[in-house]
């Protein structure tokens, strides 16, 4: 049975390549027939020309699917689902329930090393068992040409991934990495965490923006870690350098639709966990804030800290008794006490920038600060008290 198709398939693969089998299977199914890799990068296809289907049509001009459209794949849960046949299948639910088409995978060691896509309009088992024949050929051609299944990552890419995981910890174990690669690394460094802007960073995505990264910079090596993907900037020997260095990489990666987590710039290496776990809380707050794309965690070092003391002390044992004084006062009497004192305590005890806050006259506060030393008993003058008072209404603010 299909003496034929095996036959024009082992004189294919006599002749090898990806185009002679795409030819073989074209002549004999009568239809269209596309081979890509792993990441959808196509290795052949026939016709040559647009077909009026969506994703033919763009891997046929770009030679891969936009990330855009692996996101609807994805959100879809065809990518979760065809992941799971080991046969070939028709496709024609979701976005290909007006192009349904024939897909079938191709395995090396028990994982997908590339995609047999057949577009059309109808299918029965006698198509799909002539589909499966082609993924064998294919298999056999994959291995020949030693294509193995997922990213096998170049030494430095390597390196850093054991890097960011922290699997290097010893200083000797990172001079042999660093003797073994030929190369140095110097200056200060800096984590970026990325994660899609819709904060659903789900797995199957993952390995195609990092694809898309490596494309739109070389040089980047994006590591896949924890749901996310990190950058290790380097070799900046300024805090200008490495803004303008930050600046250049999420403008050049906003295309992909990323919210970005930068950690605080440090010198050992070794310490790299430290800074990962910033950048991911940097982007985790980023990822809650609606409007923004990037955020520092010096810009919200404050939160974690006092997020920390919210959830392993009673909040008698951290929060300032003034400022409960104060707002029972206030309720009680229509005062104004407490915003004052917050306002003086945050501007750190500056009575301009303070009355301009409040929009009080300059005479005004100096009365006020005194009602309010009277009414709690606390004295301003004394650092330790505006150091708990301070730490006080920043725990407010972010709780």
């Amino acid at each position: 049975m299909y003496e034929g198709l095996q036959a024009s398939l082992l004189n294919a693969l006599i002749k090898g390549g990806y185009e002679e089998l795409t030819l073989a299977a074209h002549e004999y199914l009568k239809l269209p027939v596309m081979i890509t890799d792993a990441d959808y990068n196509c290795l052949a296809h026939i016709p040559d020309e647009p077909l009026g289907d969506s994703l033919w049509d763009t891997i046929h001009e770009n030679g891969r699917p936009s990330l855009q459209f692996i996101q609807i794949l994805n959100d879809e849960n065809i990518m979760q689902t065809g992941a799971l046949q080991r046969a070939p299948f028709y496709l024609n639910w979701g976005s290909f329930s007006i192009n349904p088409r024939i897909v079938g995978n191709i395995f090396i060691d028990d994982a997908i090393a590339g995609y047999l896509a057949v577009p059309c309009a109808s299918c029965n088992e006698e198509l799909l068992e002539k589909a499966g024949l082609i993924c064998q050929a294919l298999t056999i051609e994959f291995q020949r040409r030693n294509i193995k299944a997922g990213n096998i990552p170049d030494a430095w890419s390597m390196f850093l991934s054991r890097l960011m995981h922290g699997k290097i910890r010893e200083p000797d174990e990172l001079k042999q990495w660093l003797r073994h690669l030929n190369r140095k690394i110097k200056g200060d460094f800096c984590v970026v965490a990325a994660q899609p802007a819709e904060g659903a960073a789900e797995k199957p995505l993952l390995p195609f923006i990092q694809k898309s990264i490596e494309r739109i910079d070389p040089g980047l090596h994006p590591v896949i870690f924890d749901d996310s993907i990190y950058l290790l900037i380097m070799n900046h020997a300024t805090n200008q350098e490495c803004l303008d260095q930050l600046d250049s990489v999420t403008s050049a990666l906003s295309s992909l639709g990323l919210r970005f987590g930068i950690s605080n710039r440090f010198s050992d290496i070794l310490q790299i966990e430290i800074y990962r776990d910033q950048a991911l809380y940097a982007l985790l707050d980023c990822l809650k804030t609606s409007d923004a794309k990037v955020q520092y965690y010096s810009g919200c070092a404050l939160k974690q800290l006092f997020g920390t003391v919210v959830q392993n002390l009673p909040e008698q044992s951290y929060m300032h008794p003034a400022l409960n004084m104060l707002e029972v006062y206030d309720q009680k009497n229509g005062t104004d006490y407490l915003r004052t004192l917050s306002a003086y305590i945050v501007s750190m005890c500056n009575s301009l920038e303070t009355v301009r806050e409040l929009h009080i006259h300059r005479n005004t506060l100096p009365y006020r600060l005194d009602v309010i030393e009277r009414i709690t008993g606390i004295n301003l003058s004394d650092p330790r008290t505006c150091a708990h008072l301070l730490c006080s209404f920043y725990i407010r603010e972010y709780s």
